[in-house]
């Protein structure tokens, strides 16, 4: 993984783009390769040191291994998941921990990140209800990772969505859940096109960026490629960016 880590800081492009490469059927291995050049390139961008930065992309990695002792028909459900199901997907992050605390090669903050990925903020998440002032910043890293490339995805029971219209769920309904810095991160490398930069909407028409406005990063000014029509896409809420194509 150390060599991919190094690639992807170099490849922004690619890095989100991920979703792009697994299937309902291959999501579970998919994604942990994605947490991990997520989460290790959004630390490398918040300027963490290189040992650290590896590391994040390491506990990404690792951080559902403990799904391997979740029963196989839940995790293969092509239907909403039972409370009872539930349960044994939230014992995951503990599991995953207890797979890796005596591996030296991870550092206490990267096994810390394995097990409280799926904690919140606010304190809503699993597996032990932690708030803000006791999870560690590593764990947010793989958290918006995590969160970011589930969504954007296509999975067993739900549609993957627009990587665009993610960030504009995330900016709208997640405040308070995860680390902002982190989200502003993502956001920031996500939105960071140039005028000219070339797009392909949720009508599947192929558009040109013209204006940038950084008050509405997912939803720039556009010049349709058909016809040369310009609009802005913050009047027009039913279309969203689906992708950058150049």
């Amino acid at each position: 993984m150390v060599p991919l880590l190094e690639n992807a800081t170099q490849e922004k492009r690619e890095v989100f783009r991920l979703h792009n490469y697994s299937t309902s059927w291959d999501y579970l291995y998919h994604h942990s390769v994605a947490m991990s050049v997520m989460g290790g390139y959004l630390a490398y961008k918040m300027d963490y040191e290189y040992g650290e930065w590896i590391q994040v992309g390491l506990a990404g990695l690792l951080s559902d291994a403990g799904m391997v002792k979740v029963d196989q028909r839940v995790i293969e459900k092509d239907g909403p998941l039972t409370e009872r199901e539930f349960e044994q997907i939230k014992l995951h992050p503990a599991r995953s921990y207890r797979m890796v605390e005596n591996i030296q090669a991870l550092s206490r903050p990267a096994k810390l990140a394995i097990l409280q990925h799926h904690e919140r903020l606010d304190g809503t998440g699993y597996p032990l209800r932690l708030n803000h002032a006791k999870i560690h910043p590593y764990s947010q890293l793989i958290a918006v990772s995590d969160m970011y490339h589930a969504m954007s995805s296509e999975r067993v029971y739900l549609p993957k969505h627009s990587p665009f219209k993610v960030l504009e769920e995330v900016l709208k309904e997640q405040f308070g859940r995860y680390d902002p810095t982190v989200i502003q991160v993502l956001v920031k490398e996500m939105t960071n096109y140039s005028t000219g930069t070339k797009v392909r909407l949720s009508s599947n028409q192929r558009a040109e960026i013209v204006f940038v406005d950084h008050t509405h990063h997912t939803r720039p000014m556009i010049r349709l490629e058909e016809d040369g029509e310009i609009f802005h896409l913050k009047e027009y809420m039913h279309l969203h960016i689906e992708e950058i194509l150049e």
